[in-house]
């Protein structure tokens, strides 16, 4: 399986070449990504190294080639737009150049029909000064609109070139952008393989199982210290009535409740434990929401839980929300009811994608559907 999957990595990142200096490094940075992440996973299967680093090098590539396949759609949009207007422009220069072409050769049949002499007939024939001098205008009027239709004729012939050549520009990069977002979508898809194999074969076997539970635990006492160190923050965050919100909290994403808070039996890995947060099924790429207004302490990965937010309501009152695929909100930033937090994810979820969310008073955990509205999502 390993050898496949590394061929497949290979092939895919064979894809489109890089023109500048920050596609090499964005490149060379997801290679890097996706090397450590194959290490990881054989290191684990070797029982050389523990499951969340796997984990950890996994869902950092992933998130990685994510945000680099969003990217490559950007540019495969842009790309199309750009060809469908240059292929738009060329057919509006091709319409007048037909135009002009249809004016010069008019010009040219009457030109034929009178001959090398006919304009000097046409002047000597005047009946007197007067005429002549008529005439002579004329003729000269009609001389540089003919010089005008020439000008012309040669600048719509070079506008339709440059732009055959802008389409043609066009059309190579939609066609690297299609590569690119092939490419990408593969290394994706081949990564998040890589972790449900990791999933599998932790299932069946028992020791490497329970050496994952330890993890887990200790991970979640890593998050149980870093929010004490946050309730003892000499500069907690100002009171937003949290305590008052019991009952009528909004739900922070769309979705349904599968895992409660307090003491479960886990099916997956057959063991009791207490959550001291819930799981919000909900699909990759959801909204995840602030459920009251607070300020940002902790935006970035944590060990065990994938990216994680954690805002703080004042009155030492907080909320965790973890696995997030992509986090949207900044570390500082003092963010309102309902404003976007980031999406869901599975980083750091043995579950695939899904919300997980604790609500805390200094280091206690409280049960989440106590605070949330009976019923109402939004």
């Amino acid at each position: 399986m390993r050898r496949g999957f590394a061929l497949c990595l290979l092939l895919g990142l064979a894809g489109p070449a890089w023109g500048d200096a920050a596609s090499n490094a964005r490149l060379e940075e997801i290679k890097e990504a996706i090397a450590l992440s194959r290490s990881r996973i054989e290191s684990f299967a070797s029982r050389e190294e523990g499951l969340l680093e796997a984990f950890e090098a996994s869902d950092r590539a992933a998130a990685l080639l994510s945000r680099d396949l969003e990217r490559a759609r950007r540019e495969h949009r842009q790309s199309r737009t750009r060809h469908a207007e240059a292929r738009a422009e060329l057919e509006r220069l091709d319409g007048k150049s037909k135009v002009l072409k249809t004016a010069m050769s008019r010009r040219a049949v009457s030109l034929y029909k009178s001959g090398e002499l006919g304009p000097v007939r046409a002047l000597f024939s005047a009946g007197d000064l007067r005429e002549f001098l008529t005439r002579s205008h004329s003729l000269r009027a009609l001389l540089d609109h003919d010089g005008d239709l020439l000008v012309r004729f040669a600048e719509q012939a070079r506008a339709l070139r440059d732009t055959q050549e802008k389409l043609q520009s066009a059309a190579a990069q939609r066609d690297r952008a299609v590569v690119d977002l092939e490419s990408r979508s593969r290394e994706l898809r081949h990564e998040r393989a890589a972790k449900r194999s990791l999933l599998a074969r932790l299932r069946t076997d028992r020791d490497q199982e329970r050496v994952a539970l330890r993890e887990l635990e200790a991970a979640a006492q890593r998050l149980e210290e870093k929010l004490e160190r946050l309730d003892r923050d000499p500069s907690p965050s100002p009171s937003t009535g949290f305590a008052r919100m019991r009952g009528k909290l909004r739900w922070p994403v769309d979705g349904s409740i599968i895992r409660s808070f307090g003491r479960v039996v886990d099916q997956e890995f057959r063991t009791a434990i207490f959550r001291k947060g819930v799981d919000f099924e909900a699909e990759a790429g959801t909204r995840v929401r602030s459920v009251a207004a607070g300020d940002v302490r902790f935006a970035g990965w944590f060990r065990g839980y994938g990216n994680t937010v954690i805002v703080d309501h004042g009155d030492r009152y907080f909320t965790v929300f973890a696995h997030l695929e992509r986090i949207d909100a900044e570390l500082g930033e003092t963010v309102a009811e309902g404003d976007r937090l980031g999406t869901v994810g599975e980083t750091g979820s043995l579950s695939g994608p899904l919300l997980y969310f604790e609500i805390r008073r200094g280091a206690q955990a409280q049960d989440p559907a106590e605070w949330l509205r009976a019923g109402l999502k939004r």
